[in-house]
This record gives structure tokens, sequence and C-alpha cells, in this order.
């Protein structure tokens, strides 16, 4: 029992599983994340965007945090856009982009399959 709480605890810390070889990683839908969120960023950045708004709750999840990992440095910029009436998860109910103020002239990236910056106004 000790042995495993000292293999998931190495796993938690490190993100290897070492000495264990597995055939394929249970991580891999986490990689690539933090990368895709600097990117994300640069946009944000050079643009002047005032929102972004994410077309799945899968992406919001992930990005919400990488992009607020800097002393929340995107709050109250990130969006998730929905046409549920009742909110079905904690992103829905908190981020509902139809619930934003919006300003005319405002640059906002949304991000779905591909990204798209618009204009408003």
């Amino acid at each position: 029992m000790r042995l495993l709480s000292l293999l998931i605890f190495k796993i938690t810390l490190t993100g290897s599983f070492y000495p264990i070889d597995l055939k394929s990683n249970p991580l891999r839908k986490n990689l690539g994340f933090k990368i895709l969120a600097t990117k994300i960023d640069e946009i944000i950045n050079k643009n002047d965007i005032s929102k972004v708004i994410f077309e799945r709750r899968g992406d919001i999840t992930r990005f919400n945090y990488y992009l607020n990992r800097d002393k929340n440095k995107h709050q109250n910029k990130i969006y998730l856009k929905t046409s549920s009436i009742t909110p079905g998860n904690f992103y829905e109910a908190n981020y509902n982009f139809k619930n934003s103020q919006k300003s005319l002239g405002e640059k906002i990236l949304i991000y779905g399959n591909d990204y798209q910056i618009i204009s408003s106004g």
C-alpha cells in the first residue's frame, strides 16, 4: 500500500509514470494546452482583445486555468458560448457570454476548432 501511495505521489509531482511502461499516456489530453494558452495570451495582448469566447466547456476549463495562472491576468475576459437556457455546469452559470456586458467596438476572440477575431460595432 505504501509503495502504491508513493508511486501515485511521484506521478502527481512529476507527471512521469516511470518505471511503469504504458502504451499510451493517460495525460495526453492535457498536453499542449500550456503552449496554446501562451499563443492565445500573445493574441490577446497584440490585438487588444477584451473577451475570449470558448465554444466548448472542455476548452474553457483548461484555458481558464492556464490564462489566469499569472495573477488572474485575464480574469473577467473569458466566457463560454452556450445556447442553454438553464445552466448545466459551472461555466454555463458563471461564464456565460450572453450575460456579459458588451461594448461597441470591442475586439472579441472566439476559440473553437480554429479561432477568429471579431470586432463588435
